[in-house]
């Protein structure tokens, strides 16, 4: 009886959980940015593009309107914008590789991964879509 009871609230929990993240994508990421320098550098001088579903993801200690640049970035990015639960808040698509002019989203967020141009699109990641962060 106890494991019976226990599979119904399992299986609640996993309807729930795929009506309130009805998509949902998982991300590799291959490399971290916390510290302030970290996140200046981000992909810069890169050459080679990330490999297919992956990103760096950028930690922020508090919710913020940080905006991004191309400088010394030689491949066109994607940019995913997160809140704490993972949700995602905002895209920008096809950042232009060397492009200087700052670009951000209009909503606070804690998490960003930049990945491949192209990603966002090809995974059909929307605002409202859960991202899993596979390291």
């Amino acid at each position: 009886m106890f494991v019976i009871i226990l599979l119904l609230i399992m299986i609640i929990l996993l309807l729930s959980f795929s009506e309130t993240y009805k998509n949902y994508h998982t991300i590799r990421i291959i490399k971290i940015a916390k510290t302030n320098d970290e996140k200046a550098k981000g992909l810069m001088n890169r050459k080679e593009k990330l490999p297919v579903k992956s990103g760096m993801l950028f930690v922020y200690d508090f919710y913020n309107k940080s905006q991004f640049w191309m400088k010394d970035t030689y491949i066109d990015l994607d940019i995913i914008f997160l809140d704490d639960k993972k949700i995602v808040v905002g895209v920008l698509e096809n950042m232009k590789s060397l492009d200087e002019n700052f670009k951000g989203i209009d909503k606070e967020f804690i998490y960003a991964i930049e990945m491949n141009a192209g990603s966002v699109e090809c995974m059909k990641i929307k605002v409202g879509d859960y991202i899993s962060l596979k390291f």
